[in-house]
């Protein structure tokens, strides 16, 4: 309300009062919805989009929303804008193609939280929204297990003797040796062919061993797989061919 005053020719003054009504006075604050975003188990970062960021804007005078500001930061985790780290107060111009990245700070599952408002674009007086809170679910990383690798072996057996085929001699003095990349033990071997100029036999529990048969790492340690060499006075190969498994992974892989 604003006093103005004209003076008469009498030369006093008269007063009446104007209603000057701006848009300060009309202009009502929009309003901000809370929403929530789900973090999946491949280890990216999310990527938090404009259409996240402004769908819950809502003004009464139908003004276009302006800028956004950072109220709290996740209290575990990092956003990032522009590559720029976000802080509490820090202000983002309206921007249809806006796209804010979170980076988890952990492979398990938790949840966490930020907070944000929109400014209205009034001409006049810019109102602030309520603050709005962004909830972020952060499923756990699910690793693909890899399976093992493992080079070949050779061992030697004097004429007529049997050998036990040991776990050390599986694990260590292939050529290369076992090795996983999760770090799993061996789980069991499998016998994928033997060799059709074998003179000696592979045993197991005594009995001659057949293709498609499991040995356990278990049966291996405790002396269960053995090789009984010909009566032969010269050098002789015997061959058979194994694949093997980790306790985890759980597929057969070939040496």
């Amino acid at each position: 309300m604003e006093y103005t005053y004209t003076k008469g020719y009498s030369g006093e003054y008269s007063y009446k009062t104007v209603d000057v009504s701006t848009d300060s006075e009309t202009n009502i604050a929009p309003t901000l919805s809370n929403f929530s975003l789900n973090m999946d188990n491949t280890g990216e970062d999310l990527e938090i989009t404009q259409a996240d960021m402004y769908d819950g804007y809502s003004d009464s005078e139908g003004t276009i929303p302006g800028n956004l500001t950072i109220k709290t930061i996740p209290a575990n985790g990092t956003l990032y804008y522009e590559g720029e780290a976000l802080h509490v107060g820090y202000i983002i111009p309206y921007d249809t193609s806006l796209e804010i990245l979170y980076e988890r700070n952990s492979n398990d599952a938790y949840s966490t939280s930020f907070t944000y408002t929109l400014f209205d674009t009034n001409g006049q007086v810019p109102l602030e929204s309520n603050i709005a809170t962004v909830s972020i679910i952060v499923e756990a990383i699910v690793l693909e297990n890899e399976p093992p690798t493992i080079g070949d072996l050779a061992l030697y057996a004097d004429n007529r003797a049997t050998i036990t085929i040991t776990i050390a001699d599986i694990l260590y003095n292939a050529s290369p040796e076992y090795s996983d990349p999760e770090g799993n033990q061996l789980d069991a071997i499998r016998i994928d062919a033997i060799g059709s100029s074998n003179a000696g036999r592979y045993l197991y529990y005594g009995a001659e061993i057949e293709v498609n048969a499991i040995i356990s790492y278990n049966d291996i340690v405790g002396g269960a797989f053995t090789y009984s060499a010909a009566d032969i006075n010269s050098i002789q190969t015997d061959v058979i061919e194994v694949s093997i498994r980790d306790t985890v992974n759980l597929e057969w892989v070939s040496s």
